[in-house]
């Protein structure tokens, strides 16, 4: 039922993932695809604008040149004698025009009969369509109609006889009407080869596999280009709207539209292809990680673990509310406060297994500190070892009878039986050969005799079960069971010791103090210095212990041992200082302090270990006589203020604290800085001096602690706005009207 549940929990996962992970592939692939295409529609319509910019030019040239005729009136060459009418310049003046611009194939004028004045020489209109240009019926009929009765800006496409009509129109006539007082007499007209205009659009299809076209206002289509297959596609056709992608661009001056249908599936094939295949390798993990849930949840069914690693590295508590598996357990299993709700509590002695695995790590990592929360924990695993004192021992397998296996999980669980004590394996350790258990002791067991008891009890049925030259070793006893956490780290570091070193005391009881020097000749400490260091903590003489401290240091940097054997001494002198931290009242703070110093390195550890042994000379002291401090010191500043070498360091050392503690304690008690209160104490007894004495400026310098009158005279000037010599003559002057001696005088000082 749990495999099964561990498997669907796997699923239900793995399919929120891969729905997840689509979605945002799509997504991103969407915004690929439509960043490209604006890309082309921007560049599409620039190309665009800029054909559109090539005809304004000549519809310009066409207003300029009705402007000549029918403002300007200086055309002289011909007149219509019946009107009185200005007439054209002359046949030369519209070459000019043509031959300024090549895009222009022909410009001529009609004055609304059957005569064309162009820059090819005047011709019957006949004569120019069917002759000269060479249009077939159509075309010319069309031409005719518009330069007989002009009504307005047009534009014409026109065929040649030769062509059919599938094919694109050879010309684009454009006509301006001339109008004089709102009528109009002629038109200009100029006409383009269609040929120019589809080389543009040529240009443009060499980027895309596209058909483009040009339309005319009339709705006509002047020219279409195509460099693919489908040359007959309708722009409008729903079929066509995946395939293609289509644009459009109307000029505002000619009103001659321009469209555009790009084939998408080269373009953005090789895009395709990439999603296609991130979808087809997302399905490939999808189904390899289903398929290892399987197998897991099916054949490597074991609680998960991370709770001891989350514990180890983050000494904290977290909490959890409804579990449901071991999951849960991992994210939740913190707060206890939550187990009191009946429903939590059925759930929680379900997971026994789980939680058994779990409270074993977390009591010995040190995440939990709380006694109560402890044996709550312990309750819900099934483990029963509620005692007054609390031990640690560890087991180092010896040889085994020839041809068998060390069982550890085995050897442990045989032992919980044993009914002279009450044991609980906590882990095993170094590849299955050692094991460290919990030990519940009914007494605190001074004399070590009941710890030895055990140990031999234990190596008796060791050597029944076939294990011989085995190592029994037992730490220290503590009252609290929230202690031991610091055993079990003893316990790790003492058996690799021994284990790295050639210990013969086999079958034997030993005790981790012990242990851990076995024919270890590069041990520096002697128990005298540790006793040292230890009773100058108690006494709290700061001093003194600085002092045995920096010696031992000395002597592990004397015998130039290696990193790992100066680590080895500074975790045992850590630990020695942790055991008397344990056996004093208000010691969360401190232990918390020594639980977090660095021992990877002898700066971190010389420099954090100076911190905290002045934190427990000088922390109870400062805690309980803060405000007993303060005055004293205020009072020694009073008393010694006209010393001018009353620093801050010189007075820091008076009172046993250092210069940085200090100063940040002054400020916070007194509400400024030492340096602030010492000059204004200074000044303001100079102020009474000058007002009530006849000493010298100079001296009352002196006398206040001063030894620069320049230096003097500038800060009492800043604090009362007025020289000393100001105020002694301003006292002076006064005497007769204010008592020099009245308080008052000196308010505000």
């Amino acid at each position: 039922m749990r495999r099964s549940r561990v498997f669907y929990n796997y699923l239900l996962s793995y399919l929120i993932l891969l729905i997840s992970v689509f979605s945002v592939i799509t997504f991103i692939f969407s915004n690929v695809l439509n960043t490209m295409k604006k890309e082309i529609e921007d560049t599409v319509v620039v190309q665009f604008k800029q054909m559109s910019i090539e005809l304004e030019k000549e519809l310009q040239s066409l207003k300029d040149t009705a402007d000549l005729i029918s403002i300007n009136k200086y055309l002289t060459r011909y007149k219509l004698s019946s009107t009185g009418y200005m007439a054209v310049q002359g046949i030369e003046e519209l070459a000019r025009i043509r031959s300024s611009n090549s895009f222009i194939y022909d410009v001529f004028i009609n004055f609304k009969d059957d005569y064309i004045y162009s820059a090819r020489g005047k011709n019957t209109v006949d004569v120019y369509g069917y002759d000269v240009l060479k249009l077939d019926e159509t075309s010319h009929n069309s031409m005719q109609d518009n330069i007989l009765n002009p009504k307005g800006i047009n534009y014409y496409a026109l065929h040649l006889k030769s062509q059919t009509i599938e094919d694109n129109p050879r010309y684009l006539l454009c006509s301006y009407p001339i109008s004089y007082q709102n009528s109009i007499f002629a038109s200009v007209n100029f006409i383009v080869e269609t040929s120019k205009i589809k080389v543009m659009l040529n240009n443009m299809l060499r980027e895309y596999d596209s058909i483009a076209r040009m339309i005319l206002p009339s709705g006509e289509i002047l020219m279409q280009a195509s460099n693919i297959d489908e040359n007959n596609i309708l722009f409008d056709d729903p079929k066509y709207i995946d395939k293609y992608l289509n644009f459009s661009y109307t000029s505002e001056a000619t009103m001659i539209s321009f469209d555009i249908s790009i084939k998408t599936a080269q373009m953005f094939i090789k895009l395709k292809h990439i999603q296609n295949i991130s979808y087809t390798i997302i399905l490939l993990l999808f189904t390899a990680s289903i398929f290892i849930s399987y197998l897991f949840s099916k054949k490597h069914y074991k609680p998960i673990m991370l709770l001891n690693r989350m514990a180890l590295e983050y000494k904290r508590a977290d909490t959890f509310g409804d579990v449901r598996n071991e999951f849960d357990v991992i994210k939740r299993v913190m707060d206890f406060e939550a187990s009191e709700n009946s429903k939590l509590t059925r759930r929680l002695y379900d997971l026994h297994p789980i939680f058994y695995k779990q409270t074993c790590a977390l009591l010995f990592s040190g995440a939990l500190q709380d006694e109560s929360l402890i044996y709550k924990m312990m309750e819900l695993s099934g483990i029963d070892i509620k005692k007054q004192f609390y031990s640690v021992m560890a087991i180092v397998l010896g040889s085994a009878v020839q041809g068998s296996t060390a069982n550890t999980t085995g050897i442990c669980e045989s032992l919980l039986d044993r009914t002279k004590y009450k044991i609980n394996q906590i882990t095993t350790i170094l590849h299955n050969n050692a094991m460290v258990i919990a030990v519940g002791l009914p007494e605190r067991d001074v004399s070590k005799k009941l710890r030895r008891n055990i140990a031999k009890d234990i190596i008796m049925w060791l050597h029944q079960e076939g294990y011989y030259n085995n190592l029994i070793c037992f730490g220290r006893v503590y009252d609290k069971i929230s202690l031991i956490n610091r055993s079990y780290a003893e316990a790790v570091v003492s058996m690799e010791q021994c284990l790295l070193s050639k210990a013969e005391e086999r079958d034997m009881p030993l005790f981790f103090e012990k242990l851990i020097k076995i024919e270890n000749n590069q041990y520096c400490f002697n128990e005298s210095d540790r006793a040292a260091l230890i009773n100058n903590l108690k006494n709290k003489n700061l001093k003194k212990v600085n002092t045995c401290f920096e010696d031992m240091i000395a002597k592990i940097h004397e015998k130039e041992l290696s990193l790992e054997t100066r680590k080895f001494h500074y975790y045992d002198l850590l630990l020695e200082v942790f055991h008397y931290l344990t056996g004093i009242e208000k010691n969360q703070e401190l232990i918390s302090i020594a639980l977090n110093i660095d021992c990877s390195t002898t700066e971190h550890f010389y420099h954090q270990m100076k911190e905290l042994f002045y934190i427990i000379c000088k922390g109870d002291e400062e805690q309980t006589s803060q405000v007993e401090l303060i005055e004293r010191i205020i009072d020694y500043i009073k008393d010694n203020y006209a010393n001018n070498n009353l620093t801050l360091a010189s007075l820091a050392e008076t009172f046993n604290i250092s210069p940085n503690y200090l100063s940040s304690y002054f400020k916070e008690k007194v509400g400024e800085s030492y340096i602030q209160y010492l000059s204004r104490l200074r000044l303001k007894e100079a102020y009474k001096l000058i007002c009530d004495t006849d000493l010298l400026i100079q001296e009352i310098t002196l006398k206040v602690g001063y030894i620069d009158n320049v230096s003097f005279s500038r800060k009492f000037k800043k604090m009362f706005k007025v020289t000393p010599m100001e105020l002694r003559q301003k006292a002076r002057n006064e005497t007769d009207s204010v008592n020099i001696g009245n308080p008052s005088f000196y308010t505000n000082i």
